[in-house]
């Protein structure tokens, strides 16, 4: 599964005018970002177990484990838009309201971007 296509198939739903698609495609753009991350731990940290494996993902970059010194604090802000990320799919997923919900698409899709190029700028310690 290329996870990249659910972010690529969230930008699009985003601009529909129907509130079901911009809902969508905020979840979308979470879990293509989330998946694309976890492969990412997986092939240069290591295994992510399948039991909480959101908290696990931006658990392991908050903690910066395995960034070098001078990329730790891009780590930790991987970690921060992944967290800010989920807290707009929960919303969009679990409540029957969600305020500025064309402007929370918007900056969900903007996370996703922030952190998928910030993701092949990380450095591992040595």
């Amino acid at each position: 599964m290329n996870w990249l296509d659910y972010v690529v198939l969230a930008e699009g739903l985003v601009t529909q005018p129907l509130e079901a698609s911009k809902r969508s495609g905020i979840s979308r753009a979470y879990y293509g970002t989330l998946n694309v991350c976890r492969r990412w731990l997986e092939a240069n940290v290591g295994p992510i177990g399948k039991h909480r494996v959101h908290a696990n993902v931006w658990d392991r970059f908050e903690a910066a484990g395995h960034a070098s010194v001078r990329s730790s604090e891009d780590w930790e802000g991987i970690a921060e838009l992944g967290n800010s990320l989920r807290i707009l799919r929960n919303s969009a997923d679990y409540e029957d309201a969600f305020p500025e919900l064309d402007q929370n698409a918007t900056e969900a899709i903007d996370i996703a971007r922030q952190i998928l190029a910030a993701l092949p700028e990380l450095e591992l310690a040595d």
